[in-house]
């Protein structure tokens, strides 16, 4: 979407570990480099499947959730609901690229 790593910093400020669930490789790996040249450590996972094992062994500290996820076992609402049952606050942002 053209955002610059100095508007990734003012969304992502405490620079923690990140979980980006994303099924397009393209943009998986833009907003990976994106991300991690504004200094984020992101771990990147092409489904919900890899998704949860990496929320639940990784300890990250925000999942970034391609609401229209395509591949695995299940979608991105499916998935939220999921990661809302395992940690109810935990903190997830919403991204997609296509018209909701």
């Amino acid at each position: 979407t053209g955002e610059s790593p100095s508007n990734a910093r003012k969304c992502l400020p405490n620079r923690g570990k990140s979980i980006l669930i994303e099924d397009d490789v393209l943009l998986r790996e833009a907003f990976r480099r994106g991300l991690s040249k504004a200094g984020h450590i992101v771990k990147p996972v092409e489904d919900g499947v890899l998704g949860l094992e990496e929320l639940v062994l990784g300890q990250p500290d925000l999942v970034l959730l391609d609401v229209k996820l395509k591949e695995g076992a299940f979608d991105g609402i499916e998935l939220l609901g999921r990661i809302r049952e395992l940690h109810p606050l935990f903190p997830v942002i919403i991204i997609t690229h296509q018209t909701l």
